[in-house]
């Protein structure tokens, strides 16, 4: 799957002389963050922030999704798997 980065959302490092606390921030131009998050299905959007090769910082969208497991196969009444209950 593609990545799908988010547009208006950024992460920046800390400055140098900030606090050790300090993991970095997050800016958002609040037109363009909402346009996308309008476009999103579901009630969350979950977003990764990642580093790239150049030292960059980035968010991408996280596009994961569980496998849907297979419904178990119901159980018949009265199958007592071949045995004989006496």
């Amino acid at each position: 799957m593609d990545k799908v980065f988010i547009p208006g959302l950024y992460f920046k490092k800390p400055s140098e002389k900030a606090p050790s606390f300090i993991i970095g921030s997050l800016s958002a131009k609040k037109q363009e963050l909402i346009d996308f998050l309008a476009h999103q299905e579901g009630v969350w959007v979950n977003m990764v922030i990642k580093e790239s090769k150049g030292g960059k910082q980035y968010i991408e969208l996280d596009t994961w999704k569980p496998e849907e497991k297979k419904p178990e196969k119901e159980p018949v009444i009265g199958d007592d798997g071949g045995e004989v209950l006496f």
